[in-house]
């Protein structure tokens, strides 16, 4: 292959993009500086755009006041790389580690107010919706802070 050729496949599947954001990746705090460094990864590039990957949604709407500094930023450290535009999302990894907690710890139910919960639902003839409301009383009366029932 001819170094004409090499050139045309360099630039066509924008490997100097890729290059960029090796530099990116591996400089990264240096470029942006304490605290965005910390907080931001640079992800991938989709076409001119690096999309970049932020801590959490507060991080991201952060990066909004900064993105023409931080584009500045950037194509100042490569001035080969075409990025015409940021974009941020929160780290996939970051959303998966977020999963929901664990529910409250019940409390414990009072006995006399689940009698009378009892007798009340007593005269209630089907059986399937006395024991779906007894079980509906019973989460809400056994969740942390609730179970204010009279």
């Amino acid at each position: 292959m001819r170094t004409k050729d090499l050139k045309k496949i360099y630039s066509t599947k924008n490997w100097h993009n890729q290059w960029a954001l090796f530099y990116f990746v591996r400089n990264w705090e240096n470029i942006l500086g304490y605290p965005l460094g910390k907080v931001t990864y640079p992800a991938f590039f989709r076409g001119d755009v690096l999309w970049i990957y932020v801590d959490n949604s507060a991080w991201m709407q952060q990066m909004q006041y900064v993105k023409m500094d931080l584009l500045d930023a950037i194509q100042k450290a490569v001035p080969t790389a075409v990025v015409n535009d940021l974009r941020f999302a929160v780290h996939p990894a970051i959303q998966e580690e977020e999963a929901p907690s664990a529910p409250p710890p019940k409390k414990p139910i009072d006995k006399q107010k689940e009698k009378r919960f009892v007798d009340m639902v007593s005269n209630v003839s089907n059986e399937q919706c006395r024991q779906s409301l007894y079980k509906l009383w019973r989460a809400s009366a056994g969740s942390a802070g609730k179970g204010t029932s009279k």
